[in-house]
């Protein structure tokens, strides 16, 4: 019967960003919350502000999730989900301060650390943890007080590095999170289902909207927004070892960010357009973002680098599943 709460919580949320969505677009544009498309030859203008659309749909999705759960007599406890849900909220108010008054990076990677005050104050999660070749460690009150904060800031500002390319963000935030809901359906984790299939929802929506050409952006507040539901779920689920597998090429991408500013190349956050739809990678910091060094030895348009991005991240989920099944 779980299987009618998943449902419920995905149609609700696809439904209430699919319906946000276009209104958001047109508010946005009417009091000129927009910004350029960079990554299009000609001046091209989107709307901003899209992650309000799917923070609307999550809650409702989760909402409708617990409340189909109840219904139907079926027994579980939520609060890890509240706890969770709240936190994401909290990681949402600080991407939409930053849409709206551009928070300083440093600020931006600490301030979703207060974000795991909910979490924390429940102590979500097992502290204790298989790790390979070392075994099994008790981390005790350093999980609760330091891996927590960590993971939730460090998901969220993940996501929100490999972002700019029209439906990137949602396209790469279903495969990670679709993977990690199968994990959870399969291990009986419904408090991390509940968030992750509400998500879902709302990501398949708000993507119709945010394919080339995109006709809005989620902005920081969707892209942070979708990292603290990732953490989030790994905590209260249990999956911490496939969430970290799930986000291999952000650690990848991680490495040559951190190898660009340690000799401090000059930073350059797009790619530059080309007349003929292909994309050329900044000569100042290609080595250093993991988008940029595809574009560097493929050259290809803004849709062809996204499915490049999908593709990668397909192949690592696939992986994450085969080991997952083969008792990993």
């Amino acid at each position: 019967m779980i299987e009618y709460a998943l449902i419920a919580g995905f149609i609700v949320a696809f439904i209430t960003t699919i319906v946000a969505t276009p209104k958001i677009i047109k508010h946005a544009r009417e009091r000129n919350f927009t910004s350029r498309d960079v990554h299009k030859y000609k001046r091209t203008f989107a709307a901003e502000l899209g992650g309000i659309a799917i923070a609307l749909g999550f809650v409702l999705g989760v909402s409708a999730f617990i409340a189909a759960f109840n219904m139907l007599g079926m027994k579980a406890e939520f609060i890890t989900t509240l706890a969770a849900t709240a936190s994401v909220l909290i990681v949402f108010i600080v991407g939409i301060i930053d849409d709206l008054f551009w928070i300083r990076w440093r600020s931006k990677i600490l301030l979703p650390m207060i974000a795991a005050i909910p979490l924390m104050a429940i102590k979500a999660g097992n502290t204790v943890m298989t790790l390979p070749v070392i075994g099994t460690v008790d981390f005790g009150l350093f999980y609760i007080f330091v891996l927590i904060p960590i993971a939730i800031t460090g998901a969220a500002n993940a996501m929100n590095m490999v972002s700019g390319y029209n439906g990137s963000e949602a396209g790469l935030g279903i495969l990670i999170i679709g993977t990690l809901l199968i994990i959870a359906i399969h291990s009986g984790a419904l408090p991390a289902a509940a968030l992750l299939v509400s998500m879902l929802g709302a990501l398949f929506a708000f993507l119709k909207y945010n394919w080339y050409p995109a006709k809005i952006f989620m902005g920081d507040a969707g892209t942070l927004q979708i990292g603290a539901v990732i953490a989030s779920a790994v905590i209260i689920g249990n999956m911490e070892k496939f969430g970290i597998l799930l986000l291999f090429w952000y650690f990848v991408n991680l490495i040559q960010f951190a190898w660009g500013v340690l000799i401090k190349a000059k930073h350059v956050k797009f790619a530059s357009p080309t007349k003929d739809g292909t994309l050329k990678e900044p000569k100042t910091f290609w080595k250093h973002y993991l988008p940029f060094t595809i574009i560097h030895y493929v050259h290809p348009t803004e849709k062809g680098i996204v499915y490049i991005l999908l593709g990668m991240q397909l192949l690592v989920c696939i992986a994450t599943l085969l080991l997952y099944f083969g008792g990993f």
